[in-house]
């Protein structure tokens, strides 16, 4: 006897409630493999409706837990997609060139349409307007393509670089746009790694962070200004990354100001406390009909934090980060916020976009199996997105363009960054310059530690002269070892030409900042030493 009808009859179900009645433990496939051995053939999907009807309880209890997804991006069914926007439905393309569309509405109390979105993976976010999405022309590009790859990886890469580098300056450390570059390409398949670093970019007003920021926001993936030093609520904060899963852009938010400012800073911090891993969330209540409900709200997606006043150790260990100066050439004249600029950056995220849907496997598989023995604990967990990416650009053919010697240079020359809260730098250089003597010398940093002014400014430091000597070394000063320790060559007027570069607007001695809790990140330092006009990394 052959069971053809996809609904079960009542004989199919009165032999489930039968085998139920022997053993309550029964499963499907064991009803019909017993059938089959008598000779019956009974179909699967037949026999499961029968169980979910007769032992509807049990039947939900065995169904394997759903996961929710992002729709703007993610992996299901060995499949990559991002969402977009088609005739004003939800829709996804995916990277074997399938358009999904949910044309699923409710008309006159029945539901019309179907949802083939939820067929591949099951979402309950929206597609949010606020963040720029994959747009249609580069949706038909992809879908109608038969002939080939239709971005390089490599140039793709020196594109995004060369972008980096026509805006900002970083005085020869060219390794520092490697490092972005590939920060950048990562954001459009951060799905695929368990943990995804945020950047911190921590440097004095009219430095250029917040320029190359928004460089950065707007060739990652969804790019968009949470607007947190503007005063936004918790609230909004929430609906804002319900619908857009992108790259999140958080610039100076300690400077917010008003009722909401205190209680969206520490929703900030436990966002970027909690949120550089996959499976990420905080805990959000709201009231709904007089009765407050909690629910876990996923919050994993591409950060950058800029601010002058640093950020506290805890969410520190989840950044790469970067410290500079102000710079004084040609590159800071570049405003990438112009209309025509904006739009150059267009064709670039849309290319990244292609890239992705071309070669996420091998950026999968490059990723688990990607070890990093030199490095270790969280600062592994950072790197890993970025030497995976690298990894995947290096081993392509064509031109070497050496990612991983570049990104292993920034980890060997900046292996120690103090990131601050109130730095002293300014104060420290403007006494300096009170101090010194006219022609130039050799000062060794305990001796300056020695001054009363200096132990005024420092003395809350465990080694005031380790702290010296960094700064001298950061803005370039000449230095010898001499005797027992490092000396530094200063006269007052080099001191004075770095006041008035670096420091040129800031407040005397007895106004300046006093205190400074310095917290470090254990993977940046300070060794690549020339001019000390040029711009400064720290």
């Amino acid at each position: 006897m052959t069971v053809d009808a996809l609904e079960p009859n009542e004989k199919t179900l009165a032999l489930v409630r039968e085998r139920l009645e022997k053993n309550p433990d029964i499963k499907p496939e064991d009803v019909i493999e017993m059938a089959k051995k008598e000779g019956t053939v009974l179909v699967p999907y037949t026999i499961q409706r029968a169980f979910a009807i007769v032992d509807p309880v049990s039947a939900l209890l065995d169904e394997p837990e759903s996961k929710q997804q992002y729709l703007d991006i993610g992996e299901a069914g060995d499949e990559w997609y991002y969402g977009f926007f088609l005739g004003g439905r939800e829709a996804v393309i995916t990277s074997s060139k399938r358009i999904l569309r949910n044309t699923e509405e409710s008309f006159r109390g029945e539901v019309i349409g179907k949802n083939e979105i939820s067929e591949l993976f099951e979402y309950n976010s929206n597609l949010g307007d606020i963040a720029p999405i994959i747009k249609r022309e580069t949706v038909k590009r992809f879908y109608k393509n038969r002939n080939g790859p239709l971005v390089s990886p490599k140039e793709l890469y020196k594109e995004v670089r060369d972008k980096i580098l026509y805006y900002m300056d970083f005085s020869g450390e060219d390794e520092i746009a490697d490092v972005l570059t590939c920060w950048i390409i990562a954001t459009y398949c951060y799905p695929l790694f368990y943990w995804f670093p945020h950047l911190l970019f921590n440097a004095p007003t009219q430095s250029g962070k917040s320029k190359c920021a928004f460089i950065v926001m707007q060739m990652s993936f969804r790019g968009f200004d949470l607007g947190a030093s503007a005063g936004v609520t918790p609230a909004q904060v929430f609906r804002t990354l319900e619908g857009n899963r992108g790259t999140v852009l958080i610039d100076e938010f300690e400077l917010a100001r008003g009722r909401n400012a205190a209680d969206t800073q520490r929703l900030v911090n436990q966002i970027l406390n909690a949120s550089a891993t996959r499976d990420a969330y905080v805990i959000r209540t709201e009231q709904i009909n007089k009765t407050w409900k909690a629910w876990k709200f996923p919050i994993f997606c591409p950060k950058i934090v800029c601010n002058i006043t640093g950020i506290n150790p805890t969410s520190l260990s989840r950044f790469v980060a970067f410290k500079w100066l102000k710079t004084a050439t040609e590159k800071g004249k570049r405003k990438p916020w112009r209309e025509k600029d904006k739009r150059s950056f267009e064709p670039i995220r849309e290319a990244l976009y292609l890239l992705v849907l071309e070669n996420w496997k091998a950026i999968k598989d490059i990723y688990k199996n990607l070890d990093l023995p030199e490095l270790k604990n969280r600062v592994e967990d950072n790197w890993l997105p970025l030497f995976t990416i690298a990894k995947f650009i290096d081993g392509l053919e064509g031109e070497d363009v050496k990612v991983e010697e570049q990104l292993k240079k920034y980890l060997k020359n900046y292996a120690g960054l103090n990131i601050e809260t109130e730095d002293t730098t300014a104060e420290f250089f403007s006494i300096l310059l009170g101090s010194v003597e006219e022609e130039p010398r050799y000062y060794a940093p305990k001796e300056i530690a020695g001054w009363p002014e200096i132990q005024d400014l420092l003395g809350y430091l465990k080694s005031p002269a380790s702290w010296i000597g960094k700064r001298l070394r950061l803005y370039k000063f000449d230095w010898s070892r001499r005797g027992s320790g490092m000396k530094y060559l200063l006269s007052k007027e080099w001191i004075k030409k770095v006041v008035d570069l670096y420091f040129s607007n800031t407040n005397t001695p007895t106004q300046a900042t006093q205190a400074t809790q310095a917290t470090q990140a254990s993977y940046t330092s300070y060794t690549s030493y020339t001019s000390y006009t040029t711009h400064i990394l720290v």
